[in-house]
Order: C-alpha cells, then structure tokens, then sequence
C-alpha cells in the first residue's frame, strides 16, 4: 500500500490518518520511532486465537490482511506473541546468489504482482532441497515495535541490514 501521512508526524509516537494511493481509503495509522504501521480493525484483533495446523505462503499472507480494511497488517489474525507458527509450502523455485552467498526460496503468494514471494537464507542449500520440495519451517509471533507484530525471520532482516538468517534455527526441532 502506497500511503500518504495526514497528519504531520514529530513526535516517537503518533496517531496518523493515512490514505492508500490506489483507492483513497482513509485508514488509522500509528508512527512509532519512525516506522508507520497500519492500526488493525477491531474484527482483525479480536478474531479467536488458535493454531491452524500448517500454513501455505498464501495462508500466511492472510493472517496479516485485515479484510475489513483490506490493508495488511502488523498483526496475526489467529496468532498471539509468543506462538509458533508452523509453515509448509512447496518451493516453486529456488536460487543461490553466490555473491550474496544466499539461497532464495519462493513460494506461490497470492499477492505478489509475480505470483511469487521470495524468502532468502543463508548459504547455498541447493544441494538440500530442488523445487518441488515440501518445505516445513517454524516461525514465531514477535513484536516488531509494541503492539505491532511480525515473524521472528522477518524481524531478523530489518535488524540485521537485511541480511538473511541461517534456515536451521527453523526448521523442526530448533525452535
């Protein structure tokens, strides 16, 4: 979402009207230590918690749509801090960059222009798995900045200058 800020913002933390480029929609926002965040609906935060077994790339992605303002969100509809979320989608294609020294995974997202997200790790894993592999991954629910939430593997880039994490602290049996 493309957004422009209504309201001047100065302070650490403070309460934005943004509006989405695309359709003019006007939605509640927060700037906290300069990053703006999208406030979720009431219907989003207050869904019923509860693991949902194996999530896709698109069910992923779902978990952060807030579909009454149809704007993702910081914020997992099923999922609370602290959860672990259990991934598991097929690898639709697979890449190493050797100057990055990272392999990137992509999956089929619902969202992406490309039909396709990609998520890198460290290390050539080429070897390990080909397209067309079930990957399952373990992911847990963490504050980005409270109360706004995020996947410890993505909050790992921004903290890290977008560097890609090793894939073993996510896989079965590492978390």
């Amino acid at each position: 979402m493309q957004v422009k800020a209504v309201v001047p913002c100065a302070a650490a933390e403070t309460e934005l009207t943004l509006v989405n480029r695309t359709n003019g929609k006007r939605v509640k926002g927060r700037r906290i230590n300069g990053s703006v965040y999208v406030v979720p609906s009431d219907q989003h935060v207050n869904a019923p918690r509860r693991d949902l077994g194996p999530l896709t790339m698109r069910e992923l992605e779902e978990q952060s749509f807030d579909s009454e303002l149809g704007e993702f969100v910081y914020d997992f509809r099923n999922y609370d801090v602290g959860d672990v979320v259990h991934f598991r989608d097929k690898i639709v294609r697979l890449e190493y960059d050797r100057k990055e020294d990272v392999t990137y995974f992509a999956f089929v997202s619902a969202y992406e222009a490309d039909g396709v997200v990609e998520w890198p790790f460290r290390g050539n894993l080429t070897s390990q798995y080909k397209v067309g592999d079930l990957i399952d991954l373990y992911f847990r629910v963490v504050y980005d900045q409270k109360p706004f939430e995020t996947l410890d593997y993505l909050k790992y880039g921004m903290t890290h200058g977008g560097k890609a994490p090793a894939i073993n602290q996510y896989l079965m049996g590492q978390k």
